[in-house]
C-alpha cells in the first residue's frame, strides 16, 4: 500500500480532475459528435433503402466503416490537438515561477508529482475514448446494425489510445525541456514531424551532390511521423510493428521526461530551453534544418549548384540568428561569441559538403563485383520495387526477401546474359560520370531517361542506384537487354498467357471511332499467336521510336483480369492477320476512308510551339498572303499512309503535321529530319 501511495498523490490527482475535467468533457462531446452521432445519421440514411439490412449496399457499408477508419476531419483534429492541450495544461505550473516554487515546496517527491499528472492526463484522454467506443457498441447492438463489426470498434479504440498516448507523452517530454508554453506547443509538433521532415530534407540535399543516389527509393522508405501517419490510417492500417514501435517510444519518452523533471531547475521557468546542455544541440539542430530547407528551396526554384550553396548560407544564417533570439529572448545577439559559433558551424558544414560533392567516400563509383550479383532490378522508376502487392513482412530483411521471391514482382532480371548487359551499362555510366553530371545540369533532351537499379547480392545485401542518362549514348548497352526474351516477358503480359483463358479481344482504334471485337476461340488463338510473335520480333528501335500506336488492344480473361497492349506500327504479323479476316479497315484509321487532308509545317527556329498555336495555325489550308510560313498540303491516300506510319508524338520536332478527318476531328504529330517522307523533304528543300 505504501508503494502505491508514493507512486501517485490522491490529492494532486483529485485537484487535476477538478481543474481540468472540462477538457475531458469537451473531448468526449467531440468524439460523440464525430462517431456515435454519425452512426445514427447513417442509420437514418439506411431507412431510405427500406429499413432492413441489405448486403449489396456496399457504399453505405463503406460509409459506416469509414467512421472507424479515421476518414473524418474532426477525429483527426481531436487526436492532433487534445492530447497536446492536456499535457500543456497539466504541466503548465512548471513554466510559471510562482506556481513552480509553490508546488515544489509541498512534501511530495517530484517523481510522485510527475506520475500523478501523467495518470491524470491519461485518464482525461482515455475515458472519453472508451465511453465513445461503448456508446457506439450499444447503438450497434440496439439497432441491429451489421455494416460494421465489434472488431472495428475495438480497433478504433486501440488506435485512439495509442495515438493519444504518443502525442501526450511527447508534449510532456518537450515541456520538461522548455520554460515557455508557446515554445512547448510549437516544439511538440516539430518533434513529431522531425523524423519525416529531416529524412526528406537529408535525402533531397544528398541527391543534389551525389550522382546516382537512389532518392526515389529511399523516399518511399523514410520514417513516417505520427502526425502524417494518422491521415493514412484509412488506406494504410496499423500493423503489429507499428503498435510495438509507438508503445516502445512512449515508454522511452516516459523515462526521459521523468529524468528531466527530476533534474530541472525551478528558476528555468520562462526560459526558452531549460537545460544549458541542450541549448547547443537545439541551436545547431535548428540551424542545420533551416539550412537544408532553404537550400532545397533554392535548388528546386533555380536548379543550380550556386543557388543551392547560397540557400545553405542564407538558411543557416537565418536559422542561427532566429534561434539565438529565441534562446536569449533578446535582439542583442551580435556578439563575438555568437559569431564564433556560427563560423565554426559554417566551416564544419563546408568541409562536409565539399567532401560529399567530390565523392571522397567513393559512393558514386561503387559497383558490386559481377560474380557477387544474384539478380538485378532494372526499370525507369522504383515503383515496382516499393509498391508491390506483398504480405506483411516483420523486418526489412524479410521484406527484401519477399520482394525478390514473389512471382508477381516485375522488372527483376536473373538471366546471367541480362545481368551482364545491365552491369556493362552501369559500368559505362560510371565511366562517363563527369560528362553525365554536366549534361544534367546544363540541359534536358527528349532522349533522357531514368535508370533505376537495385542489385541483390548473393550475401543478401542490396545496392540501389538511380541515374538520368541520354539513351542514345548507351544504345549499344540497352539494345541487347531490350531485345531479350526476359525483358519482353517482364514488360509484355501477353507473352505470359495462353489463348485458352481468353474470352474476348477488343481492338479500339486511335483518333477514330472504330473497333473490332473477337470472341471466336479459333480467331482468338490466331490473334494471340500473331501478337506474341510481333512482340518477340520487336527491336530496340521499334520499342523506343516514340510513334503513336494504331490502336489499343484489350484482352479479357475468363477470371475477369484484363491485359492491355498497344497495336504498334511494327506489329506486322497482327496487321497481316487482320487483313486476312477482313477486319483491317475496322481496326485503325484508313486514309482513303477517314482523312480529308494533312498539313505539314516547319516550326520556326525548330522550337516547339504550343498545341493551341498549332491548332490556330492549321485552321487555314493556305498560308496568309502576308506570311512567309511554308506549308505542304497532302491529300493523296498513299502519301497520307506514309505520313501516318512515320509521324511521332507532338514534341520538339522541327516539323509538325496535322491530320484533318472527314468527321471534323483533328490530331497532330511531328517529324524529325530522319523520319520525314521523301516527298516532304523535297517540298521543304525547294
Amino acid at each position: 500500500m505504501k508503494s502505491k501511495i508514493s507512486f501517485i498523490n490522491p490529492g494532486i490527482l483529485l485537484n487535476d480532475f477538478k481543474g481540468f475535467s472540462w477538457i475531458g468533457v469537451v473531448y468526449l462531446l467531440g468524439l460523440l459528435f464525430s462517431t456515435p452521432l454519425q452512426i445514427l445519421m447513417l442509420y437514418s440514411e439506411q431507412k431510405k433503402f427500406g429499413g432492413e439490412y441489405v448486403p449489396q449496399y456496399d457504399l453505405l457499408q463503406n460509409q459506416f466503416r469509414d467512421i472507424f477508419q479515421f476518414d473524418s476531419g474532426m477525429q483527426i483534429i481531436l487526436i492532433l490537438t487534445i492530447p497536446v492541450i492536456v499535457a500543456i495544461l497539466l504541466f503548465r505550473y512548471l513554466q510559471v515561477n510562482r506556481s513552480a516554487n509553490m508546488i515544489h515546496t509541498l512534501p511530495i517527491k517530484r517523481e510522485t508529482l510527475y506520475n500523478t499528472h501523467l495518470i491524470a492526463g491519461i485518464i482525461l484522454l482515455y475515458l472519453p475514448i472508451i465511453v465513445t467506443g461503448l456508446t457506439s457498441w450499444i447503438i450497434k447492438t440496439a439497432l441491429g446494425i451489421h455494416y460494421f463489426t465489434n472488431q472495428d470498434i475495438i480497433t478504433w479504440i486501440g488506435i485512439n489510445l495509442i495515438f493519444n498516448l504518443i502525442l501526450f507523452i511527447s508534449t510532456v517530454t518537450v515541456g520538461m525541456m522548455t520554460g515557455m508554453t508557446s515554445v512547448q506547443g510549437v516544439l511538440t509538433y516539430i518533434l513529431l514531424f522531425l523524423p519525416t521532415g529531416l529524412s526528406f530534407l537529408l535525402l533531397h540535399n544528398i541527391r543534389v551532390f551525389v550522382y546516382g543516389f537512389a532518392y526515389d527509393y529511399y523516399l518511399e522508405n523514410i520514417i513516417i511521423s505520427p502526425l502524417m501517419r494518422i491521415p493514412e490510417l484509412y488506406h494504410n492500417p496499423f500493423t503489429t510493428i507499428d503498435i510495438l514501435t509507438y508503445v516502445g517510444i512512449s515508454i522511452t519518452l516516459y523515462f526521459i521526461a521523468r529524468i528531466l523533471y527530476n533534474r530541472r531547475q525551478l528558476e528555468t521557468a520562462t526560459c526558452s530551453i531549460s537545460f544549458s546542455t541542450l541549448r547547443p544541440i537545439f541551436k545547431y539542430g535548428v540551424t542545420f534544418c533551416s539550412m537544408l530547407l532553404v537550400g532545397s528551396y533554392f535548388n528546386e526554384v533555380q536548379d543550380g549548384l550556386g543557388w543551392t550553396i547560397f540557400g545553405y548560407f542564407l538558411g543557416s544564417l537565418l536559422g542561427y540568428v532566429i534561434i539565438e533570439i529565441i534562446i536569449n529572448k533578446s535582439l542583442s545577439i551580435f556578439k563575438v561569441r555568437n559569431l564564433k559559433g556560427y563560423v565554426i558551424y559554417a566551416v564544419i558544414t563546408t568541409v562536409l559538403i565539399t567532401g560529399i560533392n567530390f565523392d571522397l567516400t567513393g559512393y558514386e563509383k561503387t559497383i558490386p563485383e559481377l560474380k557477387n550479383v544474384e539478380s538485378v532490378y532494372f526499370n525507369h522508376s522504383f515503383y515496382n520495387l516499393t509498391n508491390p502487392d506483398i504480405p506483411y513482412a516483420s523486418d526489412t530483411h524479410e521484406l527484401q526477401t519477399k520482394l525478390y521471391t514473389r512471382n508477381n514482382i516485375k522488372m527483376i532480371y536473373s538471366d546471367p546474359y541480362n545481368i551482364v548487359n545491365i552491369y556493362r551499362l552501369h559500368k559505362q555510366i560510371i565511366n562517363n560520370i563527369e560528362e553525365e553530371k554536366n549534361q544534367i545540369q546544363s540541359n534536358y533532351n527528349s532522349h533522357n531517361r531514368n535508370i533505376c537499379l537495385a542489385y541483390k547480392l548473393k550475401n543478401g545485401r542490396m545496392l540501389y542506384r538511380h541515374y538520368e542518362i541520354d539513351t542514345n549514348k548507351y544504345m549499344a548497352y540497352l539494345k541487347p537487354l531490350y531485345e531479350s526474351l526476359e525483358y519482353k516477358k517482364l514488360h509484355y503480359d501477353i507473352l505470359n498467357i495462353t489463348p485458352e483463358p481468353v474470352d474476348k479481344i477488343e481492338v479500339n482504334a486511335h483518333e477514330i471511332n472504330k473497333s473490332v471485337k473477337i470472341t471466336d476461340p479459333t480467331l482468338i488463338k490466331q490473334a494471340i499467336n500473331a501478337l506474341q510473335n510481333d512482340v518477340k520480333d520487336q527491336t530496340y528501335e521499334s520499342m523506343t521510336d516514340n510513334k503513336p500506336a494504331w490502336a489499343d488492344i484489350n484482352i479479357l480473361m475468363n477470371n475477369e483480369e484484363r491485359i492491355h497492349l498497344n497495336w504498334n506500327k511494327s506489329f506486322i504479323n497482327f496487321e497481316q492477320w487482320l487483313k486476312e479476316i477482313n477486319e483491317f479497315d475496322n481496326a485503325r484509321i484508313i486514309p482513303a476512308q477517314d482523312i480529308k487532308y494533312a498539313i505539314v509545317e516547319r516550326n520556326l527556329d525548330n522550337n516547339e510551339i504550343t498545341y493551341e498555336k498549332k491548332q490556330i495555325a492549321y485552321q487555314e489550308t493556305e498560308a496568309p498572303k502576308d506570311s512567309n510560313i511554308k506549308r505542304l498540303e497532302i491529300k493523296d491516300p498513299e502519301q497520307l499512309e506514309v505520313c501516318l506510319r512515320r509521324y511521332k508524338y507532338k514534341g520538339n520536332t522541327p516539323y509538325t503535321i496535322g491530320f484533318y478527318l472527314n468527321n471534323g476531328d483533328t490530331f497532330y504529330g511531328g517529324f524529325f529530319e530522319e523520319d520525314m517522307p521523301e516527298f516532304v523533304k523535297e517540298f521543304f528543300a525547294e
